[in-house]
């Protein structure tokens, strides 16, 4: 009898546990559930191979989030015939006191454009070899990855994506393919065929060169430089081009003197000028009297001269004597 009384002890109390358990759960999934997600989106003009419902959303390494939907965005906003946009359609949400979660309604548009303006980006980046991936969100330069164009409002936040890791890859084969395939089409090959030819006649005409000959005349030539630059030598040191170039240095040193002394003369020279203007100034009455003086004497002198045509006797012996009546 007591042993079955323990039991059933036992059993009421491993049933309440279980039942405690359950409940603490439930109460923690539905106070999970019952918290406000901040859903955010964003579009990709790439295959998002790796990713899928429940993946991952990392902020610089630590999960901030998960992925709630993926869809194209001309289904949402845009009819497939009517828009060229063919994006894929990510929409995430952000866990409750994870980064931007916690901000409220009017402050958080604008401190995503700050950081958005900042270089804040969202891609598809590989978790490991498995081929499996996650959403992150890191920080690039904004001027070389700027934000895809739309022509739409997007209905969640919106962050813009920048290309993942394998999509830059295949971009960066794709661009060496392109880059081979101009090289080829360029004629490299004929090119380098030509190229060796040259070589080959090169080497064949140094072979059938006279190397000794042409030595020979390198030699007689460098003699001859070496000669040349004896003699130059020899005029440089000699006695008269010395003295040649001292009297070269004293002419110069002359001429630079009397250079030196051009400006006081000519200063001289317009002092005297301006003197003489002075005095033709100051002296301009007496000037005009003397000049019309002279112009007197020589009008006297012209009346003279023109009597003395006349009457030559006149000028030696006067006037002739006074005629007497009878």
């Amino acid at each position: 009898m007591s042993a079955q009384a323990n039991y059933f002890k036992l059993g009421m109390f491993i049933i309440s546990g279980a039942i405690i358990l359950i409940l603490a759960v439930i109460a923690l999934g539905i106070g999970s559930a019952t918290k406000n997600k901040l859903l955010l989106e964003t579009y990709f003009k790439e295959s998002v191979q790796g990713i899928d419902v429940g993946s991952a959303v990392k902020f610089l390494g630590v999960k901030v989030g998960s992925i709630e939907q993926i869809s194209f965005a001309f289904d949402r906003y845009r009819d497939f015939e009517s828009t060229p946009l063919r994006y894929v359609m990510v929409i995430f949400a952000i866990d409750p006191g994870m980064t931007f979660a916690d901000e409220s309604e009017d402050n958080l548009p604008q401190i995503l454009q700050n950081e958005i303006r900042r270089g804040l980006r969202i891609k598809v980046a590989p978790q490991g070899v498995t081929g499996t991936a996650y959403l992150e969100m890191t920080y690039v330069d904004p001027a070389k990855n700027p934000p895809l164009p739309i022509d739409w409002k997007p209905y969640h936040y919106y962050i813009p994506s920048v290309p993942g890791t394998f999509t830059r890859l295949q971009e960066a084969l794709q661009t060496f393919s392109e880059t081979m395939e101009k090289i080829r089409n360029a004629g490299i090959d004929q090119t380098v065929g030509k190229l060796n030819a040259l070589l080959d006649v090169t080497r064949q005409a140094v072979t059938g060169a006279n190397v000794a000959e042409i030595s020979a005349k390198v030699s007689t030539l460098i003699s001859r430089l070496e000669e040349t630059n004896g003699r130059i030598d020899e005029i440089l040191n000699s006695k008269e081009f010395n003295s040649t170039i001292k009297d070269l240095s004293q002419t110069m040193s002359n001429v630079k003197t009397a250079t030196g002394a051009l400006p006081q003369a000519l200063d001289d020279m317009r002092r005297l000028l301006m003197e003489l203007a002075d005095i033709a100034t100051s002296q301009r009455g007496q000037i005009s009297s003397i000049l019309r003086n002279t112009d007197e004497t020589m009008q006297n002198l012209n009346d003279l001269s023109g009597d003395a045509r006349k009457n030559p006797a006149r000028l030696f012996w006067g006037a002739p004597p006074a005629r007497e009546e009878p």
